[in-house]
């Protein structure tokens, strides 16, 4: 998925208020960064694709709840949001694992 692409999902969403929309455009880079730079934090079952897929929904789910009076960026709320969508995937299929065996 391109940059483009992810704007053109991004206009779809409804819920974001323009100024989480900003937050989120400003800082798509971080979803694709977060993706190609952090691969063993990544599951190995999962696409390509739905890594973006999934780093982007948690973009967005961080910037509805981003409070601006917070003492930390919003970059840095976005990354601990993006790295504990993995890793509560990864625990998940990790339990799914155990219990198929």
């Amino acid at each position: 998925m391109f940059i483009s692409e992810a704007l053109s999902c991004l206009r779809r969403v409804e819920v974001l208020t323009d100024s989480q929309r900003k937050l989120v455009e400003e800082n798509l880079n971080l979803a694709y960064w977060y993706v190609n730079n952090k691969q063993p934090y990544i599951p190995l079952q999962m696409e390509y694709d739905d890594c973006i897929q999934e780093a982007l929904l948690s973009l967005c789910n961080a910037a509805v709840k981003y409070d601006s009076n917070s003492k930390f960026s919003f970059t840095t709320y976005a990354i601990r949001c993006i790295s504990n969508k993995f890793a509560e995937h990864s625990r998940r299929s990790s339990r799914d694992i155990r219990k198929a065996n």
